[in-house]
């Protein structure tokens, strides 16, 4: 079998370690130029993660690849609320084109864009075909927000049967676990710990171990896995409004209430406003809490 030469590149995006993936993927030389193409794909969605849009909008040409220009065209959707209906006309009409809406890159980028639009049927349908594992990985995810754990476990099984030692199917398997309740959090947490010790404390592998213990009611051992994971991403005052982040904010919130840490729970509502969107799965719990906090 020739080597796979994405390998630690994937592995690098898949556990959030969004800048060695740039790192890593600026220093590779390919052998084709399908190979070139996947690389460019990761290290622009690695800028995309980290809110670095406009690297992203300034650096790929308008005649690049469909796969660079559908990272470009998320790129765009995340940065400019004001192009919304022209993103998405762009998304249907590639999608309907014979040959650019045959492209797997195209077809995980619509199903994310999709889903944040809260369009759930739309986003399953183009991701039908199951060609890639990431596709899967993403209806693994909106059927766990759709609190589906058994069509989750379903998607799943089509993961482990492409690629049952992945990085991104134990991945998978950790958030099923979290989904499927308690007799399975401590698996969740042994995966994810696994992980850590096979890849290193990456921010998203720190929060979701710490979002099993969270639901095992540990919430001393979470607060001190999430304080590791802040000192990842730098000061607490200058902390970047990145998914990964808000996922993390979410854990602390979380910990921070049950810890009765009432100005840590007011500091994090604050800083997950300017970061949650409403494709978030606590985006509805974080209106609630809003509504709920006193009037100053």
């Amino acid at each position: 079998m020739d080597p796979d030469e994405l390998y630690s590149l994937r592995n690098q995006f898949w556990i959030g370690q969004y800048k060695l993936a740039i790192s890593e993927g600026q220093g590779l030389s390919l052998s084709s130029e399908r190979l070139k193409i996947d690389r460019d794909v990761y290290v622009y969605r690695s800028y995309v993660a980290l809110n670095n849009y406009k690297k992203v909008i300034s650096s790929i040409e308008d005649n690049s690849p469909t796969d660079l220009l559908a990272v470009k065209l998320y790129a765009t959707y995340l940065s400019s609320p004001g192009q919304k209906d022209m993103v998405l006309m762009t998304l249907k009409d590639w999608l309907n084109d014979e040959v650019s809406g045959e492209n797997n890159t195209l077809k995980l980028i619509a199903g994310q864009i999709y889903l944040n639009e809260g369009e759930i049927k739309e986003a399953l349908k183009i991701l039908h075909s199951d060609a890639t594992l990431e596709m899967l990985a993403l209806k693994v995810q909106i059927y766990i927000k759709m609190q589906r754990a058994n069509l989750a476990e379903a998607e799943l099984a089509k993961m482990q049967d492409k690629e049952d030692d992945s990085t991104l199917t134990q991945l998978a398997t950790a958030w099923v676990y979290l989904a499927l309740g308690e007799s399975k959090f401590q698996e969740a947490a042994y995966i994810y710990q696994e992980e850590i010790d096979r890849s290193g404390q990456s921010t998203a592998l720190l929060s979701g171990l710490a979002s099993a213990n969270i639901r095992m009611q540990k919430y001393d051992d979470a607060m001190k896995l999430l304080q590791r994971a802040i000192k990842n991403e730098g000061e607490w005052d200058n902390l970047p409004l990145t998914p990964t982040v808000g996922d993390l904010l979410v854990n602390l919130l979380v910990c921070a209430e049950h810890l009765r840490k009432a100005s840590l729970v007011e500091d994090c509502l604050t800083r997950l406003k300017k970061v949650i969107t409403p494709s978030h799965p606590f985006y509805a719990n974080l209106q609630l809490l809003d509504q709920a906090l006193p009037v100053n």
